[in-house]
């Protein structure tokens, strides 16, 4: 089998991508962006292009393990259910099971655990009506499962409608195919959709790029260094970024948001947003809140 590049496999395992498009509920992916965006692109460029082949793998990857900073996953089904994976650590460790997978059915005050054989989480995507995990197995391979609250994950091979190419996070999947016209030049940090044809990007560069064509031409929504992540809902991009009073969501127009989610103040480390029938979520692996999407502007 070949083997992705060096490159590659650190841009993986740096990448979080996962979106959920289901009747009235959008969803975002969040790395830890803000600390390792430049240091992907410096790999990036000192190795080659992410596209070459290699037969480094992630294990033996120097640059791969200096970059330990976790991640957090949110998908919302409904303003009180939601899924939420987490790891402390987005570089893919041989032999562990390292994400930490839970759900609530009480807008998140509290979370059940559940088993989840994967090493590393890159998304929780829909692929139809099944809410689906993608990542890397123990050996560090693709992988996939199918999540329900009644029943034990199981493996799948469902294609979630959207997702960044495994083997190549800089390439943006529809249903499993490249899209015709790609995003970003660097890395892909986050996406967010809105439906099928219209969705947002949020690139190593901070840019957020928008669709209306299901990625046949995208234009600039907005950008700035201080975004972790990105959401949409009612056909508006929202960017999240911190600030002094904690963690502030606004339109991705607005100017230097100053207003923050209630009970976020001392939030530290990644998270991620997702906005579901008119409801946000934010979470980190240890915090989760939402507030009504009005209340945002």
């Amino acid at each position: 089998m070949r083997r992705p590049s060096a490159a590659v496999l650190l841009l993986t395992g740096l990448v979080a991508v996962d979106m959920v498009l289901v009747t009235g509920a959008v969803r975002s992916t969040h790395v830890d962006t803000a600390r390792i965006a430049r240091s992907m692109e410096k790999q990036a460029s000192s190795t080659g292009s992410p596209t070459g082949s290699s037969t480094a793998s992630a294990a033996t990857t120097p640059a791969a393990s200096t970059n330990t900073s976790g991640k957090v996953v949110v998908a919302a089904v409904s303003a009180e259910r939601a899924w939420r994976a987490s790891s402390t650590s987005v570089v893919c460790t041989p032999g562990s099971d390292a994400v930490h997978l839970e759900h609530s059915d009480d807008g998140g005050a509290h979370w059940t655990a559940t088993k989840l054989p994967m090493n590393t989480v890159s998304g929780l995507s829909y692929a139809g009506n099944a809410l689906v995990a993608t990542g890397t197995d123990r050996s560090c391979e693709p992988t996939a499962y199918a999540l329900s609250s009644r029943r034990a994950p199981r493996s799948t091979t469902a294609e979630p409608t959207w997702t960044i190419d495994p083997e190549n996070p800089t390439k943006l999947r529809k249903s499993g195919d490249p899209v015709a016209e790609q995003p970003c030049r660097s890395a892909i940090l986050d996406v967010a959709t809105n439906s099928s044809t219209d969705l947002a990007v949020l690139c190593g560069d901070h840019s957020v790029q928008h669709s209306t064509d299901a990625g046949r031409s995208w234009q600039k929504a907005g950008d700035g260094s201080d975004v972790l992540a990105i959401a949409t809902g009612h056909n508006v991009i929202y960017v999240v970024t911190e600030a002094k009073c904690g963690i502030a969501v606004a339109p991705a127009t607005a100017d230097h948001p100053t207003k923050c989610v209630a009970g976020t103040k001392d939030w530290s480390g990644p998270l991620d947003a997702t906005i579901v029938v008119g409801t946000l979520w934010l979470a980190t692996a240890d915090d989760a809140v939402t507030e009504p999407v009005a209340q945002l502007s």
